[in-house]
């Protein structure tokens, strides 16, 4: 008996080092992830890429414990709107959506997008406790690098730093991809289509189509917005 309750604090107390350990590396890519020193880019690269093997090891050995999130921001500079669009996944479940959100450029717009899609996910999956979160804005690093400066600015700001903070005391480890923009990644386009929708950017018949399931009310599926054929 005294061998088990041993056992399972030196488990727990690896557990913690490995999120700690995961915590102190988002940081590190976060902090870095903008900079131009090709050495720096490489020791990164390949700590993250030992860190996302390791998820994917334990995301084999339990697929219900991970989730993937795809986020993305639009921003009407003819109407000063903003839009987000956000799809997660996990074990086959697909969960796709959006909303118009107030911003005064695109990188408020990808910071709603990011902080909505962190804070979603935690309150519709509280069991998951690894995520791959992706996103196509090269400026969000730098946010995430300096989120406690940039919340001076208030919102969005302030709702990504409080977004990264509940992931963190939930346990979640979270781990950033930068996917291209516009790309072959079927999921990111989709949130793209929403968040520009949402923004109030034209958006053609064809790509309103992929997206239609996936607005809420029929006002906006008539939206103006929209090119009739």
């Amino acid at each position: 008996m005294a061998q088990t309750a041993t056992t399972g604090k030196c488990d727990r107390q690896n557990t913690h080092a490995r999120r700690l350990a995961e915590a102190q590396l988002r940081d590190l890519f976060n902090t870095y992830a903008c900079t131009e020193n090709v050495f720096v880019r490489s020791i990164i690269d390949r700590n993250v890429a030992a860190a996302k093997a390791a998820i994917r090891q334990e995301v084999q050995r339990d697929p219900g414990a991970a989730v993937t999130v795809w986020t993305d921001g639009s921003y009407n500079a003819k109407a000063g709107t903003g839009g987000v669009g956000i799809r997660i996944v996990s074990d086959g479940r697909t969960m796709t959506f959006g909303r118009r959100v107030r911003a005064s450029s695109s990188v408020d717009a990808e910071a709603y997008a990011l902080a909505i899609g962190i804070s979603v996910l935690l309150d519709t999956f509280p069991a998951v406790k690894n995520a791959v979160v992706r996103y196509d804005c090269a400026a969000l690093p730098v946010c995430a690098a300096n989120v406690d400066a940039y919340a001076g600015k208030g919102a969005p700001y302030t709702n990504l730093r409080s977004a990264f903070k509940r992931a963190r005391r939930s346990g979640l480890s979270i781990m950033f991809e930068h996917t291209k923009g516009h790309a072959r990644d079927g999921n990111h386009n989709v949130c793209d289509i929403v968040a520009r929708h949402y923004s109030g950017i034209r958006v053609t018949p064809e790509e309103f189509d992929r997206i239609k399931n996936f607005v809420n009310t029929k006002t906006e599926r008539r939206d103006r917005n929209v090119p009739t054929s």
